[in-house]
């Protein structure tokens, strides 16, 4: 294989007196796209309980739980960890409860456990997770038990 020195010194000469092409990161950043899709938001507010955009979500990264529906007790637990970003909750929200926030868009973490948002008020997360840590025990105990079934 020949290789042509004059060809490689030359831009080797040319990219030591030029400005990089990329840009230094974490000091300099650039806007998001105008069509990006950010995480999901959720207005508690305006919601009605409908759970449209539970139902509607094709990776199941909305978890949407109903305390109470005549009080309007509402909690939504959103894993963007396994949301596609398809933007189906927005289009199926009819109050325009759900929204797309691109401002969030540097979603980067070791930790695994901050994919995983709560909205509602404090109270009543409180409550939802206990609520989803009993039914998690009820259904290791019923597993369990079917196990067992199976083997004596």
């Amino acid at each position: 294989m020949k290789i042509r020195f004059g060809t490689m010194f030359l831009d080797v000469f040319k990219a030591l007196f030029s400005k990089p092409a990329t840009i230094p990161y974490p000091f300099t950043r650039k806007p998001a796209p105008s069509e990006f899709r950010g995480i999901v938001e959720w207005n508690e507010e305006l919601c009605i309980g409908c759970m449209m955009c539970d139902k509607d979500c094709p990776s199941n990264a909305i978890d949407f739980i109903v305390l109470d529906r005549k009080e309007k007790r509402f909690v939504m637990n959103y894993r963007y960890d396994i949301c596609t970003y398809c933007a189906q909750c927005v289009a199926s929200c009819r109050p325009k409860a759900v929204s797309l926030n691109d401002e969030a868009w540097e979603n980067a973490s070791l930790d695994k456990s901050v994919f995983n948002l709560w909205y509602g008020s404090p109270e009543n997360v409180a409550e939802a997770k206990a609520l989803r840590a009993k039914e998690k025990e009820e259904a290791e105990a019923a597993k369990k038990a079917e196990s067992e079934a199976v083997n004596a």
